[in-house]
C-alpha cells in the first residue's frame, strides 16, 4: 500500500479495506495488552535523571554528570578510577601522567569542564544543540596558557558532541591567533595542542560502560550509571523502547499507512467517540429518562431530560470529547439549553443584558441555590450557562464512559427539579427575555 500525493504535495485518503482496519485494531489492542503485561512484571521507562532534569540540558543534565564523575575528589569515592577510565578511552592517559591528585572543574573560566593536575590541562567543550561562539576555543586555550602559563604541548582540548561534528572555524579564531584543525589536533602559526573530537554515542558510551563493569557490585553507582547511559540512549535515539508505541509500527509500512490515514479522520473519530458515549449513557439510564438532541458544537453530544420539552428552556447534560497532548480529555455539564426557544433572540444582545437575564432565571430557580455561569464562544458568539462541570482525562474509553455515567446519574435528580422549575415558570422565562434582552421593542 503507498501513500499517494497529489500535484500539490498534500497527501491524498487512501483506500483501506475493513478486514485491513480490523487486523491492525486487533493487533494494536494485543500490543497495548503486552505493554500492560510487562507493566505487571516490573518492566517500566522510569529515569530518576529525567524527572527533575530536562534531556537536552547541556550545563545540569551532562556536564553536572561529567563532572561529578571526573571529579577524583567526588562522593562517589572511587578517587581517580573513573578519570583513568575517560583518559584511557580518549588515549590521553599516558600524555596526562599522574591522576591522583587531578582536580575537575565545573564552569571554570566558563570552560565546561576543566581536568588539570597541574602540569597537563585538559579543556572539554560540552555541545548538545548549542552552536559555537566567536572565539570561544581559541580564547579557552589563551586563558589556560596565561593561568597556568602552560605551553602548546600540555594542554588539551576534547570536544564533544552527539554527532562528532567539528568545531566552527570562528570558535577556533580570536584576534591574536588562528587555530586549524589538523587530523588530531589544533593548529597555530605551525604550534598545535593535544585535540579529540568525540561523540556521546561512541566514545562517552564506551567509557561509562567501563565504568559501570568496575562498580556493578556497588548498587547505587551501578544504577546512577545505568540511569545516565539510559538518558544517553533515549537522547540519540537509540534505546530500544519496550513501552513505547513507535516499536509497534518499526518497519510496519501496512500499519502506518493505516495510522496515518486514522490520523487524516480524527475529527470524524472524535465524534464518534462522544456520540458512543452519550448513546452509552441513554441505554444505560432509565428507559424514556433521557433523550438526544444532535451533536452541533465542538464534538459534543447533549442529552437531556424528556419531559414535554417542546423547544421550551431546560437544563441538559453535554457530553464533551477534546484532543490534548497526552491523550484524550472528556468533560460532562449541565447547563441551560434554549436552542429554538424565541428564535434565539439573545445571542447578538450584550454582554450586559445577558448578565441581567442570568440573575432573573437564577431568581426563579433560588430555593435550589443554583449559581449559572455565562460561557461565551468565541467561534459563534452563542451563550450557554453553565451549571455544573466535571473534566478528567481517562486511560481507557470504558472508564471515560462509566465516569461520565456517574456524573450523569448523581446528578439527574437535580436536573429533573430544575426542569420542573423550569416548565411552572415558562410564561416568567418568556417576560424575562422581552424585558432584558428587548424582545418586541423593534416591533415598536
Amino acid at each position: 500500500m503507498e501513500s499517494r500525493f497529489n500535484s500539490f504535495g498534500k497527501a491524498e485518503s487512501v483506500d483501506i479495506q475493513d478486514s485491513d482496519l480490523s487486523l491492525f485494531c486487533d493487533n494494536f489492542r494485543k500490543f497495548l495488552l503486552q505493554i500492560q503485561e510487562r507493566k505487571k512484571r516490573g518492566h517500566n521507562d522510569y529515569n530518576p535523571l529525567l524527572c527533575v532534569q530536562k534531556i537536552y540540558d547541556e550545563v545540569w543534565m551532562h556536564s553536572g554528570m561529567l563532572h561529578s564523575l571526573l571529579d577524583a575528589k567526588g562522593l562517589h569515592y572511587q578517587g581517580n578510577l573513573f578519570l583513568d577510565l575517560f583518559l584511557e578511552v580518549l588515549n590521553l592517559k599516558d600524555w596526562f601522567g599522574e591522576s591522583k591528585n587531578a582536580f575537575v572543574l565545573k564552569e571554570w573560566e566558563k570552560i565546561d569542564i576543566f581536568i588539570s593536575n597541574g602540569r597537563r590541562h585538559i579543556i572539554l567543550e560540552n555541545k548538545i544543540w548549542a552552536s559555537d561562539q566567536d572565539g570561544q576555543l581559541a580564547r579557552y586555550i589563551a586563558t589556560v596558557k596565561d593561568k597556568y602559563k602552560a605551553s602548546d604541548g600540555d594542554i588539551a582540548v576534547i570536544y564533544l558532541t552527539l554527532d562528532k561534528r567539528k568545531p566552527s572555524e570562528n570558535s577556533l579564531s580570536n584576534e591574536d591567533e588562528e587555530w586549524k584543525i589538523g587530523k588530531n589536533e589544533p593548529l597555530c602559526n605551525g604550534r598545535c595542542v593535544e585535540y579529540r573530537q568525540i561523540a556521546y554515542g561512541e566514545e562517552v558510551l564506551q567509557w561509562l560502560e567501563k565504568a559501570q563493569y568496575e562498580v556493578c557490585n556497588i548498587k547505587n553507582l551501578d544504577s546512577a550509571l545505568g540511569f545516565y547511559i539510559d538518558v544517553l540512549k533515549q537522547l540519540l535515539q537509540i534505546k530500544e523502547n519496550a513501552m513505547s508505541v513507535k516499536g509497534f509500527f518499526e518497519n510496519k509500512e501496512k500499519e502506518l499507512e493505516i495510522a496515518l490515514e486514522i490520523i487524516r479522520n480524527k475529527g470524524d473519530i472524535l465524534s464518534a467517540t462522544t456520540e458512543y458515549i452519550a448513546n452509552y449513557c441513554k441505554e444505560n439510564c432509565k428507559k424514556n429518562e433521557l433523550e438526544g438532541l444532535p451533536s452541533t458544537i465542538n464534538n459534543s453530544q447533549i442529552l437531556y431530560l424528556s419531559d414535554n420539552r417542546d423547544d421550551n428552556p431546560c437544563f441538559c447534560f453535554s457530553v464533551e470529547c477534546e484532543e490534548t497532548q497526552e491523550g484524550l480529555r472528556f468533560g460532562c455539564s449541565i447547563y441551560l439549553e434554549d436552542y429554538g426557544f424565541l428564535e434565539g433572540q439573545y445571542y447578538c444582545e450584550s454582554k450586559e443584558k445577558i448578565e441581567k437575564f442570568k440573575l432573573e432565571i437564577e431568581q426563579i430557580l433560588q430555593e435550589l441555590e443554583v449559581k449559572l455561569t455565562c460561557i461565551y464562544s468565541k467561534v459563534d458568539t452563542t451563550v450557554f450557562y453553565a451549571l455544573n462541570w466535571k473534566e478528567a482525562e481517562f486511560s481507557t474509553l470504558s472508564e471515560a464512559k462509566e465516569g461520565i455515567l456517574q456524573f450523569i446519574n448523581d446528578n439527574k435528580e437535580k436536573v429533573c427539579d430544575l426542569n420542573k422549575i423550569l416548565r411552572e415558570n415558562t410564561e416568567r422565562i418568556k417576560e424575562i427575555y422581552s424585558s432584558c434582552l428587548g424582545i418586541g421593542e423593534a416591533e415598536a
